[in-house]
């Protein structure tokens, strides 16, 4: 996660941010931290819903599932 965020930093590319997200988002979830995990996912499912991909959107919209 920490690998993406850093790169996405260099580029102004919003899948990479969003993938980064994603990546923050399931190491958080598996952390425990569920509420942080949870924000993390959201602005990753914005971010994929924006630009119109719908695999990441619903792969990343299915992760909350897991939190419950």
């Amino acid at each position: 996660a920490q690998e993406l965020e850093a790169l996405q930093g260099s580029f102004d590319a919003v899948g990479l941010e969003a993938s980064a997200l994603v990546a923050r988002g399931r190491v958080l979830l598996a952390r425990g931290d569920a509420a942080g995990a949870r924000a993390s996912l959201q602005r990753a499912l914005e971010q994929w819903r924006a630009l119109d991909v719908p695999y990441e959107t619903a792969t990343t919209g299915a992760l909350p599932a897991v939190m419950q």
